[in-house]
């Protein structure tokens, strides 16, 4: 436990040797109190303390507490960036999320490091049950080994209700019934800066930006490059509706949504969550998988929409 939390003092003398706060009290003639029950044998703490620490000190190291501390603080600095990494690839592993639900990527999953994995369900479980209680490390690996495995269908039980359930390339942890996604629509004259579906709770973000500014453009599922001068208004950002096509990018003739679905293996409860961006009547990305071939950007391309999904 560290000193301070969240800018909150919980253990000021954490850091402090016994030792040190028993001189400072002597120098000023301070009266303290010790509590009984540190002098007791049968708790655990108090034999690390009376006997186990103070041989530790004797026969290997003098400064024993000290480099525990500064240890202690190093993993301490560690464990926070490590979170901080965890927490901006959880944007890219997570299909959705609300407060029943998360639904993760397996194959984007599958590219994070395994000490991030790791990091990434336990914020995941957190959101989802608001603690970590009886949930273990093999749980965790449990998740982990069915997301890697070659099943496409598999199902898993956690403590307090928690339900996992891979269909295809998604893995759905749910917390009590699970909710279906109402269809939605937006419209928009203009293209804004930003976009929240209510419904599911992604966020769309849109930019402009001239062809030459883009070094490269960008190979990730979350990301659409579009030629900005071939759109054209109305937006529209909907759930998918029978019947829907378009070309997809690098294909000849056009493609059923569904169709792209059942190919992508998209479990049929997660349908619905997923975003189609039409410009006029015409799709232009199906968010997260593929672009339409028309819009694309090329190399008589002078100007830039990229499209962001979190």
């Amino acid at each position: 436990m560290p000193p301070v939390r969240d800018g909150i003092i919980i253990r000021p003398l954490i850091e402090t040797t016994r030792e040190e706060i028993e001189a400072y009290l002597r120098i000023r003639g301070i009266d303290f109190v010790t509590d009984s029950s540190n002098l007791k044998g049968e708790y655990v703490r108090n034999r690390l303390r009376r006997e186990i620490f103070p041989l530790l000190k004797k026969d290997f190291n003098p400064q024993l507490v000290k480099t525990l501390v500064t240890t202690a603080s190093i993993i301490s600095m560690e464990n926070e960036y490590l979170d901080e990494i965890a927490h901006k690839k959880l944007k890219a592993v997570l299909a959705s999320q609300n407060e029943s639900s998360a639904v993760i990527d397996c194959a984007r999953f599958a590219a994070v490091p395994p000490v991030i994995q790791l990091r990434c369900l336990r914020a995941i479980l957190v959101g989802l049950k608001g603690n970590l209680m009886r949930i273990g490390a093999a749980h965790l690996y449990d998740l982990m080994g069915i997301m890697a495995g070659a099943e496409s269908h598999k199902t898993l039980k956690l403590p307090d209700g928690i339900h996992a359930e891979k269909s295809y390339r998604f893995l759905t942890l749910t917390t009590g019934p699970a909710c279906s996604t109402s269809p939605f629509s937006y419209q928009y004259d203009a293209v804004p800066e930003q976009v929240v579906i209510q419904e599911t709770g992604m966020r769309m973000t849109f930019t402009v930006l001239r062809r030459r500014s883009l070094m490269a453009l960008e190979s990730n599922a979350a990301v659409a490059c579009l030629d900005a001068d071939r759109v054209r208004m109305p937006l529209t950002i909907r759930s998918a509706k029978p019947g829907d096509s378009f070309q997809p990018l690098g294909m000849v003739g056009k493609k059923k949504i569904q169709d792209l679905f059942t190919d992508e293996k998209i479990p049929r409860a997660e349908r619905r969550r997923v975003p189609l961006v039409l410009f006029g009547d015409e799709v232009a990305w199906v968010a997260g998988m593929r672009i339409n071939h028309r819009l694309r950007v090329t190399g008589k391309t002078r100007r830039v929409l990229k499209i962001e999904m979190e």
